[in-house]
């Protein structure tokens, strides 16, 4: 099955086929071929020995004995060297952490755990987006105010959450209700996690009104570190659910978001992106030295793939219900606990391991067996 596995990997089938979690461990297969090489110089200057040995034997019947012998003993090293080098391989793989397939967790699930991830490159200070009840309706806004707009709309919409929780206390049935958490990330070139997860949304607020393109000295986009940075805020035993909430107008020079959602998947993350700015686009205000106007647009089928295919929701942030729509993205999710069942790759460490004890248990039988044929 893990042969199989393996080949459908190598055609490009990763629904089926074996990955790895830590691949820059499968570096250290290249180890095994200093030991091959050293088994086979073992036995190229051993078996000739042998061969003289047996030539110098006086009698023919004494000779083709002595030669049957040689041969399970030949048949035994080799045998006993392969093995042990498939137990080393085993290993090296087992550390690999491979994963393979799929499997459902049953899960206790209480409130819902957000990281309001901001994308501060200079393209979102472009002011092509739809305007902010502060900026009076009359003058388009900047990308990143429309984004910090939606994220005061989404934690003001929490808030009541916060005191029915507060009020009602634990439900009837066990179970509490519990409201949102959130955290903020940032990132242009590389990104940063600026608040941890809090219920303090007056932190979280205070942190919003200070964002701006100028926190960073990085250049560029690369929104798959800004997806890395917000997954560093979620705890491996917190029983929450896990959502990230980018707010970016998919304009990514470097790295690889769709890659980004993928792992965020495989760790029970959702991924939701809120779009920025306008299809037709405007031009990136010049920073100083520059002379050449660079357009930047809104990329909604970049944001919208790459989240959806994983479960994701995407939000065109220029319209005007945008604030619910979030609202009822986020908020829902942190009303009630109770028992689900999610999906989660299926590891598959253990079976190397095992694998890795049957090779070594064959290899050493052969060893075993080679030795008492000797005496």
């Amino acid at each position: 099955m893990l042969a199989f596995a393996l080949l459908r990997t190598a055609a490009g089938d990763t629904d089926l086929g074996l990955r790895f979690v830590r691949p820059e461990m499968l570096v250290y297969l290249l180890a095994i071929l200093p030991f091959a090489l050293l088994f086979a110089l073992h036995f190229k200057r051993r078996f000739p020995v042998v061969k003289a040995f047996i030539a110098g034997e006086a009698g023919e019947e004494a000779r083709e004995r002595l030669s049957e012998r040689a041969a399970r003993l030949r048949l035994r090293y080799i045998l006993s060297s392969f093995f042990f080098l498939c137990f080393m391989a085993a290993i090296i793989c087992a550390l690999a952490a491979p994963l393979m397939g799929s499997r459902l967790v049953r899960e206790f699930r209480r409130g819902c755990d957000a990281v309001l991830a901001f994308d501060i490159s200079r393209s979102m200070q472009v002011r092509d987006s739809s305007p902010v009840p502060a900026a009076g309706g009359a003058v388009a806004s900047t990308r990143l105010e429309r984004a910090l707009y939606l994220a005061r709309a989404l934690i003001a919409a929490s808030e009541p959450a916060h005191r029915e929780a507060a009020e009602q206390g634990p439900r009837h049935n066990g179970a509490s209700h519990l409201s949102v958490r959130f955290a903020v990330a940032m990132g242009k070139g590389r990104g940063v996690l600026a608040v941890p997860l809090t219920e303090d949304t007056e932190a979280v607020s205070g942190v919003l009104d200070a964002l701006s393109s100028d926190m960073m000295s990085s250049r560029g986009t690369n929104l798959e570190h800004l997806i890395g940075a917000a997954e560093t805020a979620f705890l491996d035993n917190a029983p929450a659910g896990r959502q990230i909430i980018l707010f970016s107008d998919g304009d990514d020079l470097s790295g690889s978001l769709a890659h980004a959602v993928e792992r965020a998947k495989l760790k029970d993350i959702t991924v939701c992106a809120v779009g920025l700015g306008s299809i037709s686009g405007a031009p990136v205000p010049a920073s100083p030295g520059e002379s050449a106007l660079i357009r930047s647009s809104l990329h909604a089928d970049a944001l919208r793939g790459a989240v959806e295919r994983c479960g994701g929701l995407y939000i065109d942030g220029n319209r005007a219900d945008a604030p619910r729509l979030l609202a009822e993205a986020v908020i829902p999710s942190a009303g009630s606990s109770s028992w689900v069942f999610r999906e989660e790759a299926a590891s598959y460490w253990h079976v190397f391991v095992m694998l890795g004890i049957v090779f070594l248990c064959v290899s050493m039988s052969f060893r075993l067996k080679r030795r008492q044929a000797r005496r």
